[in-house]
């Protein structure tokens, strides 16, 4: 019991040093700095799609009447959900899911443009993180000795990475640009998107282009991801002790 004091107090004088340090303080401005451009150009991002008419299920049916089902308008969702994934790194289904509720009749076509499109936007953001994102740890951690030790902890999340490209409510595009900070090879990196995406995306489109018809569906869902965030947790702690 003693002990345990001591380990209570020994952490609790850590922590008011952590709190206390400018150096702390000075770091958490710096990541708030970075979050706040991150925010700036997400949203300036969806303000100017929703102008020009790319967000909602009327704009994409004015679309589709306009160029039909035809070559050009599943290239525009391509470069639109290259758009998306490169400067809205949320959610994939923006674009995904208004078009699925159009096309339910022609769903793997929604699927195919969508997979494509998402693909190329994760594999730019790959080599964002690769090439830009030591730079911006860095700058938020204020010491690149410190930078290095959480890229080096950050490859025991390998198991995190695979699963936590299925969660949806995990941001997996942001998981990329961690990958590629944390020196991940691209053959590794490019093969988990290409399988991880296509699940998350048929998910999403078939989810929405039936979801109408099978109400039940979102229960499924629901278990799935609940099944998918204990598996992420495990696999990351089993990663961290192998380490």
């Amino acid at each position: 019991m003693k002990r345990f004091k001591e380990k209570i107090k020994a952490f609790g004088r850590k922590t008011k040093a952590i709190l206390t340090s400018k150096e702390t303080w000075k770091g958490v401005g710096r990541f708030a700095l970075v979050i706040a451009v991150i925010a700036v150009i997400a949203v300036s991002t969806y303000f100017i799609l929703r102008a020009l008419g790319f967000t909602t299920v009327d704009d994409f049916k004015r679309l589709r009447d306009s160029l039909g089902d035809s070559i050009w308008f599943w290239a525009i969702i391509v470069g639109l959900q290259i758009i998306q994934v490169v400067f809205i790194p949320i959610s994939n289904s923006l674009i995904s899911a208004p078009i699925a509720v159009i096309f339910s009749n022609e769903l793997w076509k929604v699927f195919l443009s969508s997979w494509i499109g998402i693909c190329i936007g994760t594999i730019i953001l790959y080599f964002i993180g690769k090439y830009a994102g030591g730079k911006i740890l860095n700058f938020v951690l204020g010491d690149k000795q410190k930078a290095e030790k959480l890229k080096s902890f950050m490859q025991c999340g390998k198991g995190f990475f695979v699963c936590g490209d299925l969660i949806p409510v995990i941001p997996n595009d942001v998981l990329t640009v961690l990958a590629g900070m944390s020196g991940y090879s691209f053959i590794f990196t490019f093969v988990v998107t290409l399988i991880t995406r296509a699940i998350c995306i048929a998910t999403t489109v078939w989810l929405f282009g039936y979801i109408t018809t099978y109400p039940w569906l979102i229960a499924v869902l629901i278990a799935l991801l609940v099944v998918m965030v204990f598996v992420a947790v495990f696999v990351t702690k089993y990663s961290i002790k192998k380490r």
